[in-house]
C-alpha cells in the first residue's frame, strides 16, 4: 500500500511503475537493513528483531531472515551482556558489525544508482525529499 501511494505521489505511469518498483522495493529494504541494524539492541534487546516478538507478526506470517546487519548487531549486543566478555572479543563483533553495514551500505548506493537512472527530474527530486536518494 505504501509503494501504491509513493506510485500517485510520483505520477508514475503503469509502464514505469513496473520497471521501477523492483528498484525502488530494494532501495527501501537495503535502507531499512541500514537503519535496524544500528538502534536494533537499544530498542528490541538481544535477539529482538522488530516484529518478533509475541503477537507482532499476523499469524501464518512466513519468518523472514535475518540480514546480516542484524545478525551482527545481536551477537555484539549479546556479548555486551555477558559481564565476562573480554575486550578483543567486543572488538571483533563490532568491527564484524561495520563490515556488514559497510556493505549494505555500498549495496544500497548501487540499487540508488539503479533507481535515479530511471526516474525523471521531478520524480527523483520526490524521491530525494522522501528521504530515499541521496
Amino acid at each position: 500500500m505504501m509503494t501504491e501511494r509513493m506510485r500517485e505521489r510520483i505520477g508514475a505511469t503503469d509502464d514505469e511503475w513496473k520497471v521501477m518498483e523492483p528498484r525502488l522495493q530494494k532501495v527501501m529494504d537495503l535502507s531499512r537493513q541500514l537503519n535496524a541494524g544500528g538502534r536494533m539492541g537499544m530498542f528490541f534487546g538481544r535477539g529482538g528483531r522488530p516484529g518478533r516478538g509475541p503477537g507482532q507478526e499476523p499469524a501464518g506470517a512466513p519468518e523472514r531472515e535475518v540480514t546480516p546487519v542484524e545478525k551482527a548487531s545481536e551477537e555484539l549486543q549479546a556479548l555486551l551482556e555477558n559481564e565476562s566478555a573480554k575486550p578483543d572479543q567486543i572488538k571483533a563483533k563490532l568491527t564484524a558489525l561495520r563490515t556488514a553495514k559497510e556493505k549494505v551500505k555500498q549495496d544500497l548506493a548501487k540499487a540508488q544508482q539503479d533507481l535515479q537512472k530511471i526516474l525523471s527530474v521531478k520524480q527523483e527530486a520526490t524521491f530525494v525529499l522522501m528521504g530515499l536518494l541521496n
